[in-house]
């Protein structure tokens, strides 16, 4: 599964590129948010990178390997109703 937004946030945390391990991701659910713009691929995407930035701090304290992200968990933490 292609990971949008990912490289792009990453690119601006310098420390971020040494921890990009696509295959230390998995990504479930399904659905988003109804949006023209792709929220539910951003905030997914967000979250992965805090995933495995959490994940590196963690390995040097020898802790579980591997991040898993809701997309549907995901987008609705991001949803706002409007008044």
């Amino acid at each position: 599964m292609p990971l949008p937004f990912l490289q792009e946030i990453a690119a601006v945390f310098p420390d971020a590129q040494d921890s990009l391990d696509p295959t230390a991701l998995t990504v479930t659910g399904k659905g988003g948010l109804p949006s023209w713009f792709e929220v539910t691929d951003l905030a997914t995407a967000s979250m992965n990178l805090v995933g495995l930035m959490v994940a590196r701090l963690a390995r040097s304290a020898q802790a579980a390997q591997g991040v898993v992200v809701d997309r549907r968990l995901r987008s609705d933490s991001c949803s706002v109703p409007l008044p």
